[in-house]
Formats: structure tokens, sequence, C-alpha cells
């Protein structure tokens, strides 16, 4: 966005408090989520029990008190929005006439469009609005974290919940699977190999190698990793994929460029609020801004057309999304006007209208096409569509002239070098980030020495090894960039370097809100950031980080001309201090007399010194012991001399040269520290306003061109404290000496208590918390978190260790038990203060596991099932936790996961063993097995007569023998009726007697049938022979078998036979023939 003011400040109406910080539940809020929770969890149990709900309106009433809640935190608290909201396992048990209470959740490909203004009023932050497009919804987006810096995306993964219209966006482009969960089916999936690793995962495959397979979803894909540690590498490559790089791609930021250039009027204005004439002027200067800036890279041709917008003034003013429809209605009567002005012809699109919501000249999608202009400067259009080609605000960090680097605030706007803050070509980080200046072009340093830097914003591109940027890694999270400028030609620009931080964000530190951030060498100048450079013969020094960077040497004879910097990285124990005297030839001067001074200097370590002088004029010398000076203004000037090792220890010292005729008086005197020896390089100032003085390696200061009257003196050095020795106000007139201040200094004493929120850890991470208090000031202190005796594991800390952001850390665990922490508070002259915090880390359980799956359980017996409990950590909880069992169909199941069976078959019914709302299931049959029959071998039996009794054995799995029935059946009931067939024995051991019919014979099949208790039968059939003979290859049976008998013969056999049978057809029925042959 580019403001109107000199400021720069803009306005636009925000809708969302977009990042806002987290807000804690409220109490009654914690209570509706709970309810909801429970009411489901009931209706649960209830469902697995078979009984009806209690009160079925419950749970669409405690889903509606949910809605409120996360209504609220969508806006106000996205990540603790995604954190509460329901996963794909609890949203598929509410019941589909409830659903529509629930947040939506969004896990889908669309559009991300990020767009950026600032309030008229400069103190306020610039104001960020997100929107994402999602199968054609439209939400307002609030995120958090990394997802504050995301550009504008046409086509991107969204993971996140929405409630009436507005998406907390998860940031990045994976959502990983809570255990349980199932992946949407709409989604493909992508491999079942790590697309990292290439092992197989997705249900373990690989268990050998001891890692947990994980399941994320992008937008449209599931992809299955064997280990947590991929996710982001894959995250990178999806980015890649989806985007075309991890920095801005070059078919965005090069190239040649159609912009499709739009006045607009609204329906009832009677003109335009621009004409073609100045629009075409205005554009030939920003294509100009653009070609030279990135050396011929990316080019620019415009169409300027003029449309008229469907809606009055009032209509697009008076709605709070009025811009977005005004922008959307002019691209559409641009189309209207012409199809070759549709939007997906041209590159980048501005549409130029009256002032209607007034406080800002442009605002602009950041990596997106789409600028608003409220202005015709060329300065805004090249601002706006510097957010259009991905970059944010060029900014400050601001310290309050306290230090360059010690605890401050982003100021947005604050670079006064680059377009995107003030005015200028972009900065050196900038141009790398649009990929105009490539990164084999940024000397990335590891290791001291001397290093060229080239002017980055001369028409001379990069090219084959020269450096137009140097980058030195700080921290985690932040590099020093450090560039050479030369277009502003001011004496600081033109002899010295710039020092930038890119875009950062620490908690308990600060931000740069997107953007980079210029540093001020020069803290508390009064000169502003116009001195912000670091000179020649300048060391800037980061003690934390062990970095010094000195420029050195201007080298006027190359193309472009360039710099050398000397760079030292630490540490450097033992480094001692160099010294320096210095002489004048003269002390009182009349106005153009040229003063000669001379440098005397040594270092015991024997390191080669850099010198700075400053007259206190504007004006410097670099790198030389003696030099002259002459001054045209009548006043007392303090030179100051200083020599560097480079390696961050310096000398000073200062002569006081009077020019002229002075009515002005002194004020005089000596900074110590606590030991009473003197302190180098603590400013004294008379108020932020006032020039003020540094003092000398001895710690003598004295502050000239003093009024008489009365002053306030102070002493300020980032970190410490200096209380005066004398009573302030003091009064001059005449010059006063003795004015003394003495450090402060005492160990730092604790505020706030070492606190782990929770101290007893039922996930993986807790927040530690400690503030202390010091003489130098809190900002000034170092916390540093550190295991006190044997722990179960090492832990890991979200915030950089031993920096003040650790006041406020995230401590991450990866096994459970007790871990005593101490905390260590240290101030920058080594007091420290410490305090313990004992964390216990439980074993809670993150998976469950029922066994053994879906076994078959006999009808009446009993099933023992077993749970195991998995930690977050991935261990088996010991010892085993007592879980709750249930069983659904109307089973019974004890305390002990026992189930027993119905008397019936039926299933499946599930068993769920609960813990810690935690569960595990598995499924079970009640199956019936048929009884079981032995094998009875073929009969014969000698007509009128009957068999012996024939054993057979019977048995059955659920039902006991006792309880077996046998029933018979005879296919030939007029030989062997059923009456005939007579069973005995017991137990599993029966018998069957067979006595046919008198006088009847032939071949049966005789067929005995075991039934169980549940009617299930098994039956079993075998052939019995009546007759005088038995047939031919029969057998013999009861009473005799095989050819016994009377031992005939086989004819007189068959004559026997014969005889018999012709006897019996002559016999009258009603005559009974007994006896046997």
């Amino acid at each position: 966005m580019y403001p109107t003011s000199a400021c720069h400040a803009i306005a636009l109406v925000l809708l969302l408090a977009v990042g806002a910080t987290a807000a804690d539940l409220r109490p009654e809020e914690r209570q509706a989520l709970d309810a909801f929770d429970q009411e489901l969890g009931a209706r649960a149990v209830a469902a697995r029990s078979g009984k009806a709900v209690a009160n079925p309106d419950r749970l669409r009433q405690t889903a509606r008190d949910r809605r409120v809640v996360m209504r609220r935190l969508v806006r106000e608290d996205p990540e603790q929005a995604v954190a509460a909201a329901l996963d794909r396992t609890r949203r598929k048990q509410v019941p589909a006439d409830v659903q529509s209470e629930l947040e939506q959740e969004i896990s889908s490909l669309g559009a991300l469009e990020v767009r950026i203004t600032r309030p008229q009023d400069a103190t306020q932050q610039p104001q960020i609005r997100r929107e994402a497009v999602v199968d054609g919804a439209r939400f307002d987006v609030t995120t958090w974290g990394a997802g504050l810096s995301d550009t504008s995306a046409g086509r991107r993964s969204l993971h996140g919940v929405a409630v009436d219209g507005v998406l907390a966006l998860l940031p990045g482009r994976l959502r990983v699977l809570k255990a349980g969960e199932q992946p949407l089916p709409s989604k493909r999936l992508d491999d079942q190999r790590c697309p990292v690793s290439g092992k197989l995962a997705g249900a373990n495959q690989e268990p050998e190698d001891g890692l947990v397979d994980v399941i994320v979803e992008s937008g449209d894909a599931v992809h299955v990793l064997c280990q947590g540690g991929h996710i982001a590498q894959l995250a990178d490559e999806l980015a890649v994929a989806e985007s075309g790089s991890t920095k801005l791609a070059s078919s965005w930021t090069m190239g040649a460029k159609k912009v499709l250039y739009v006045i607009a009027r609204c329906s009832d204005e009677g003109g335009f609020p621009q004409t073609i004439s100045s629009a075409n002027t205005m554009m030939t200067t920003v294509a100009a801004y653009y070609n030279a800036a990135s050396w011929g890279q990316t080019t620019m041709t415009w169409t300027i057309i003029e449309v008229v917008l469907p809606k009055t003034a009032s209509e697009y003013s008076g709605n709070a999304n009025g811009d977005t429809v005004l922008l959307s209605d002019a691209r559409a009567a641009a189309q209207a006007l012409d199809p070759q002005y549709a939007l997906a012809n041209w590159h980048f699109d501005a549409v130029r209208h009256s002032n209607l919501f007034g406080g800002w000249a442009g605002q602009g999608y950041v990596g997106g096409k789409g600028t608003w202009l409220q202005s015709s400067s060329s300065g805004v259009a090249v601002h706006e569509l510097g957010h259009n080609y991905g970059l944010w605000h060029a900014n400050f960090w601001n310290t309050n002239d306290t230090s360059v680097i010690g605890a401050g605030a982003n100021a947005e706007y604050g670079d006064p070098y680059s377009e995107m803050g003030s005015a200028g070509q972009f900065s050196a980080y900038e141009k790398w980030r649009l990929d105009w200046m490539p990164t084999t072009n940024v000397q990335a340093i590891t290791t001291s020495g001397t290093y060229r830097v080239y002017a980055s914003d001369q028409s001379t591109a990069p090219s084959g090894s020269s450096m137009f940027g140097l980058r030195i890694t700080k921290d985690n999270q932040r590099d020093y960039w450090i560039s050479h400028r030369r277009e502003f030609a001011n004496n600081w620009n033109l002899n010295g370097v710039h020092l930038h931080w890119d875009p950062w964000a620490i908690t308990g530190i600060g931000t740069s809100n997107g953007g980079a951030q210029i540093l001020d060498t020069t803290p508390g100048s009064v000169k502003g950031k116009t001195d912000a450079a670091l000179v020649r013969g300048r060391t800037f020094s980061d003690p934390a980080a062990n970095i010094h960077v000195t420029p050195m040497v201007l080298n006027a004879g190359t193309t472009p001309i360039s710099m050398d910097v000397v760079v030292k990285i630490g540490p450097f124990p033992g480094n001692r201090k160099p010294t320096v005297t210095a002489t004048a030839s003269a002390t009182s001067v009349a106005t153009g007399v040229n003063v000669t001074f001379n440098a005397t200097s040594s270092d015991p370590d024997g390191d080669l010194l850099a010198v700075y002088w400053d007259f206190a004029d504007d004006a410097f010398a670099s790198n030389t012991l003696s030099t002259s000076h002459a001054w045209s203004t009548a006043k007392d000037y303090p030179v100051r001399v200083t020599v560097s090792d480079m390696k961050g220890a310096t000398a000073t010292a200062t002569i006081t040269v009077t020019v002229g005729t002075v009515s002005t008086f002194r004020i005089s005197g000596t900074v110590k520290d606590s030991g009473g020896t003197g302190v180098e390089g603590v400013r004294v100032h008379r108020g932020t306003t006032a020039s003020s003085v540094w003092t000398n390696s001895d710690g003598t200061y004295s502050l000239v061109n003093v009024t008489a009257g009365s002053s306030t003196v102070a002493a300020q050095r980032d970190g410490y404290s200096y209380p005066a020795d004398f009573t302030n106000p003091v009064t001059v007139g005449p010059s006063i000496t003795g004015k003394n201040f003495t450090q402060s200094n005492t160990a730092p004493t604790i505020v706030t208590a070492a606190a782990a929120s929770p101290a007893t850890v039922t996930n993986t991470t807790t927040t530690l918390s400690i503030l202390g208090a010091d003489d130098g000031g809190e900002a000034s202190l170092t916390y540093l978190w550190a295991t006190n005796g044997s722990v179960p594991a090492s832990v890991t800390y979200s915030a950089e260790n031993g920096t003040n952001a650790a006041k406020s850390t995230v401590a991450t665990f990866s096994k459970a038990g007790s871990y005593p922490l101490r905390a260590t508070i240290t101030d920058l002259s080594g007091l420290s203060a410490t305090a313990n915090v004992t964390v216990t880390v439980n074993q809670t359980a993150s998976t469950v596991t029922v066994s053994p799956v879906t076994p078959l359980v006999h009808v009446g017996s009993t099933q023992i099932f077993t749970a195991t409990a998995v930690d977050q950590f991935g261990a088996t909880v010991a010892p085993s936790p007592t879980f709750t069992w249930t069983v659904s169909g109307g089973k019974t199941i004890n305390s002990s996961g026992m189930v027993s069976a119905s008397t019936t078959t039926g299933g499946p019914y599930t068993v769920t063993a609960m813990v810690s709302r935690r569960g595990g299931s598995t499924t079970f049959t009640v199956i019936n097995d048929a009884p079981t029959i032995s094998s009875i071998a073929s009969q014969t039996i000698a007509k009128d007569s009957a068999s012996g009794a024939i054993g057979f054995t019977i048995a059955d799995t659920e039902t006991a023998v006792t309880s077996l029935t046998l029933t018979k059946a005879s296919s030939d009931t007029t030989v062997i009726p059923t009456s005939g067939i007579v069973f005995g024995g017991s137990g599993g051991s029966r018998t069957v007697t067979i006595t046919p019919a008198i006088s009847k014979t032939g071949t049966v099949t005789v067929t005995l049938t075991v039934a169980d208790a549940q009617g299930l039968t098994t039956p079993h059939a075998f052939t019995v022979y009546v007759g005088v003979t038995p047939p031919s290859g029969g057998g013999g049976g009861g009473g005799g078998g095989g050819g016994g008998g009377c031992g005939l013969g086989a004819g007189a056999s068959a004559l026997v036979g014969f005889l018999a049978l012709l006897f019996h057809r002559l016999t009258p029925r009603r005559r009974r023939l007994t006896g046997s042959l």
C-alpha cells in the first residue's frame, strides 16, 4: 500500500484482526466446547449399547453453542480455532442434520489473495487483508506464524476451518492427519512410497526402520511419509511445484510484462480522475524505473483504457468491500469493452479511480495481479506494482536511538532508500528476492576475510563472480545483508555500506512484517537515518553473533564502483583493546582555517587498525592517522577519532576545536563503571533532540555549544544504567565540569518465576516462561534454558536459546518422564540469576489398538480382548492404563475386556477400548459350529432279525453333548420303520439298534441327524441291507456278516433266498414270520 502523506500513511478498513495475538479461551467458551464433546461421546456410547439417546436435541444445542465460540476464534485466534476444530473421525460421528452447525473444513486447492494498505496514521501498522477463493466461495482469511508472510497465489493448497465466511488458515501447504483420520476420498493417493526417502510408507510397511509413518494431505493429494521429519522437505517441494520456486519465480518477476491501465469513473461521476495523456506519462516513468532497477530483466508495455463503472460512487465507498467490488467491476467493464482486455491476457492490471475510500493513495495484492490507485503519482504506481511483483514494505528496526540492533520495534516504511519504503531503487535484498540479482552474485560469508561488494543501484548488471550483495547469517531467522549504494549523493552513502536484516519474526523479540529492515549504524544522531550507512573505518559489531563488519576501501576505478569490506567472525577470546591519542595543530581557529590532526595508535595483539575521524559537521575522514579540516561556521567542534581492531575492540579520543567567536558553554565529566574505570562508547546528551557526544576510552566527555540556563544531562548505553553522580538539572553559564556518571550494575533479579504451562505435559510441548529485571534494562538480558540433572531425553526450544527471546519459549520433548529445568538470566556484565522449574511429561495415549482383530466367537462362549495404548512419542504406555470397554449390539463385556457371546449368532459387533478420550476398536462375529457325528459303515441285517448296538459318537463346540438331540429317518419305512431305529448310549458315545419290519427285505438308507441347542444340524446317512443273502460285495452286520450264516454255498444261498421271497409273497399280510435262516 502506498500512503498519501509524507509519512506514507494510508488506510483500508480491515474487516479482520489478521494474525491477532492469541486469546485465551474464556471459561464459558471452554465449557461450551467440552459440553459438545461430552454430548457427542454420550451419543456414541448409547449407539454402541443399542440404547436410545436421552435428549436428542441436546447435541444440536451444544453444537450451536460451540459454533459461537468457533466464530470468534476464526476471527481473533486462528491458531486456536484450528486446534479446537473437529477432526474427521469425530466429525463423522455427528448426525447429518447437525453437521450444518459445525465449522466447515477446508482442505483443497484454491487461490490466496493478499493485499496491503496503510492507515493514514503513520504510527499504526499497515493493514493486510487476506482472502481465499475455494470452489467458487470467497473467504476472509486469518492466519498466524509463517502464514503471515505468504503472498498471493492463484493456485495453492489451503487447509483450515471456516465459520460464516471467515477461514482460519493453517500455515503451510500440508495437513497432517491425526491417528485414525481418513484421507478425503476425493484426493488422489500420491504413492505408497515416501516421496522424500523412497521407503515404503503407510501401514508401517518397514517396521524395522523404527520410524512412525505419517500421512499428510496437500490440496489435491494424499502423501505417505516414512517419518515426520520429512514433512518440512515435502512442504518445500510442494511450494516449488505450486508456485514455481521457494523464492519468487523468475517467470513472475522477469521478462516482458503487459500492464492494463484502466481509468475508471463511477456511473454518477462527470469525468475521469486522470487523463490518458497523464497516465501515459506516468507509466513511462514507471516502466523506466523497473527497467533500470532490474538491469533490463523486466520491461513493461501498457495499454490505457477508460471505462464507466456500473455503480455510483456512494455504492462503492459505502460498502465495506467496496474496493474489491470496484476492482471486479472495472475488470468486467474492460472485458466488455473488448475481449482482449480480459484479465487473463495481462500480467498486471491497475485501476485508477477517484478518491472513494480516503486515507490512502494506492493498494495492491502482494504477489498477484490487482492494483488500486487513488493518485496519479508514478511513485505510488511503482510502489504498488512492487507489491504485485511480490515485495512487502521496506522497513526499519527502530531502537529509539539507544543502539543499532538492541530492543526495538518494526517501523513500517522506515527504509528511506527503497521505493517500498520511501524512494530509490529496491535494496539488494529486494532485488535478490525478485531474482534480478542472481544468488551466484550474492556472497554468503561464513569465514573472516575481505570481501568486495559492488554498487547495486548502478547500470552495470551483476555478472560473473562480481558480488552485488554480502550475506552473513545472524541467527536461525535473520541474515545481515551488506550493500553499497550510489544514487543517494550524501557523504555517508557514497562512502559506506547499508546494513539490512532480511525478513524475520521471533516471538518476544519482534518482526519485520514481511519486509527487510534497514539498520541505523549511528543511533541517536541528529541526522536520523540520513547517516545510517556504515562508513569506511567504522566497525559494526554484533557481539552475540560474533560478527564484525568494517568497510575499508572505496574502489572508484571499478565498474560499477565497489567497496572492500572486512568481515571478522569470532569468537576472539583474549582479544585486547587498542589505544589511541590525538593532537591538533590548534584548538582555537578562525572560520575557514585548516587544523591538522594526528593520531597515535597501537594494538597489543598486533591487529591492523581501522581509523575513523568525525569532524562534527557531517564530514569525516577514514583510515588515516593524519588529516586536516576547516569549518565555515563559528562554534565548538568535538573532533573524535576512533580506532578499531575490526574484532569488536575500539579506542576513542576527542579534541574540541573552537572555531570563531563562541558564546556557548560546555558540560564535562566522566562515565565510569561500577569499579570506577572510565567506560568508552556511552552516549551523553541533553535530550533526544539535542546534539550528543560519545565518551572516550577513558570515559571522559564534553558536551559543547550549550546555551546558558538549565540542562538535564543523561548517559545512555544499551543494556546499562548510568545514574548521575550529581543533581539534575544543572545550571550552565559558565561551563561546568565534574558531572560524572557511575554504572549501576547489580545482578539481574527475577520478576516472574520460572514457570511451565502446563507443568504436567500430556502432549509433547510446554511453554516455558520467566522474566528478569536489570538496572541495564530487561532488553539487555539473555535467558538460557537447560536441563538440570538426569533427564529421560534431550529438550529442544523454539526461541533461540541464550537470547532475550528465550524468556518465553516452547520446550519440545521426545520421551515421557520428569525434566528438571533451569533458567539462567545473564546481564551484559556477566552477572546472572537462576530459577528452576520441573516439567513432568506423562505418557498420554495417542492411539489404542485392540486385539485379536475381527475374531470369530462361538455362541455361548467368551472372548478375551486386550488393548494396547501408544503414547504421544510412539512408545507403548507402561504400565498399561485401565481401559473402559464397550460393545455394541447388546452384548456384554466386563472391565477386563471379556465378551460373553449370546446364544444366537450375529454380528459383526464392535468392541471399543477407551482411555483418556482415545479409543481403538475391532469387531467380532458370533458364530455357531454345526455338531458332529461319526461315520457308520453300511450294515447288513438278516431278514426278520435286528442289528446289534452300532456305536457312534456325537460332539459340538458350543452345546454340551448331553444337550444335543438325535433324530432318525428311513428311506423306506416299510422295510425299516423309524420305530425300528432305537438310540442308546449317553453323552458323546451313542448307539443305534435297527430292527427291520417282519418279513421285509431290501436296501434302505438310514439317516441319523444330530442337532445343537441353536437348531444347527448335521446328518449322517448309511446303507442297511435287509434280506436272506447280502447283496454282492455286501458285508455282514448285526448278528452276522460276510458270508456267515449257516455256511451255505452261493447256489444254495440263492435258492434259499428265492424260496424265502416266494414264501413271503404267498403269505397273508396278517401273518407274521419269525426266525432266521
